[in-house]
């Protein structure tokens, strides 16, 4: 196949773009002499990024664990846990994790009442 040569532009075409490259090189100079314009400018383009960062970074990490949870749920299945899943094992560890910070609540309150340390009342709105 042979290639299409390009169509020369015509006068026209190229008057409109030598005039979009003029207006387009005042709002440059005109940006660039603003301090405050150019400032605003980059604030805007930096929130911007950040926000698609944080977007893009959630997006990914739900991925990731949706397909870490299938992988395990399949995994323990084929072990032979069928009704073992990694929500169930999670809600069991922070069900645990509260017991023991209560626990360690009662010892604590336990030690201080031995040691007959007195904690002063709350103080409250006047």
């Amino acid at each position: 196949m042979a290639r299409k040569a390009k169509a020369k532009p015509t006068r026209e075409e190229i008057e409109t773009h030598a005039a979009q490259q003029a207006s387009e090189l005042a709002a440059l100079s005109e940006l660039l002499h603003s301090r405050w314009k150019l400032m605003w400018v980059n604030f805007l383009a930096g929130l911007a990024r950040g926000v698609g960062f944080f977007l893009g970074a959630s997006l990914v990490g739900a991925l990731v664990l949706g397909m870490l949870a299938t992988v395990f749920d399949t995994t323990a299945h084929r072990l032979g846990f069928p009704d073992m899943t990694l929500k169930d094992l999670v809600r069991a560890t922070v069900v645990k994790f509260e017991e023991l910070r209560q626990d360690v609540k009662e010892s604590e309150e336990d030690l201080k009442e031995k040691a007959g340390v007195v904690e002063p009342p709350p103080e409250g709105d006047h």
